[in-house]
Parts: C-alpha cells; structure tokens; sequence
C-alpha cells in the first residue's frame, strides 16, 4: 500500500513512513569483501557509486557492534544505479538463498527477506 493510501485511511506521514519503509539515495559501495561492505542503512537502499568488485551488507548488520538487528519477516530493498554488478552478501554466519553473497546487476534492484537467523531469501 501506499504511503499516500495510508495518509488517507487517517495515519500521520510518519506513521505511514514507518510503514511502508525509509529509502536512502546515493550510497557509495564498499571495497571488496564482506569485511569491508558498505552497511544497507535502511529498508530501501540506492546505491549510485559502485565501482568495480565493490560490495554491500544486508541487515545493518555491522550497527550495534555487529550485531544483526533485523527481525525473522524483515525485507531490504537494494538498488544498484551504478557502473559495475554490486556484491550482495548476507550477514556473517548467515546465507542468501544457501551462498554468501549474490551479484546485482547494473540498474537492476532485490528485495530480500530474513528467513531465519541463518537465511535470506531474495526476491
């Protein structure tokens, strides 16, 4: 549903917005390897610089000393509007779709949803 559709049915714009999700625009993706993947800092996430071989972290999951804050149901959205294929990888200790990491294509975006403590699944 909307935002727009939730304000109608008489939510507040911030009630609405917690809803349906926070995007962050114009992120800059981290070097290679999940030790140096930049953090997804939001349910929606843009990436527009993205260099060659560069990666992201699903989950915020390096936000509070590395612990991994989303809940079982929770989804992120990640958009790669950059140069290169942007390297996705799951949490440490856990796996999209049974590997480490998947690869996202140019101008081409994922929603993933954590499964359970160990699994995410990509749409």
């Amino acid at each position: 549903m909307s935002k727009t559709t939730l304000e109608q049915t008489g939510l507040l714009p911030a009630q609405a917005q917690a809803i349906n999700g926070r995007v962050v625009t114009g992120l800059t993706a981290g070097a290679a390897g999940i030790g140096n993947a930049a953090i997804c800092p939001s349910d929606i996430n843009i990436f527009s610089t993205v260099g060659a071989g560069q990666t992201c972290v699903l989950g915020w999951a390096t936000v509070n000393g590395g612990i991994d804050i989303l809940a079982v149901g929770d989804f992120v959205g990640i958009c790669n509007r950059g140069l290169n294929a942007l390297t996705v990888y799951a949490p440490t200790g856990a796996t999209i779709n049974g590997a480490a990491s998947v690869s996202l294509a140019t101008n081409a975006c994922a929603k993933f949803v954590k499964l359970s403590s160990t699994d995410y699944g990509q749409f």
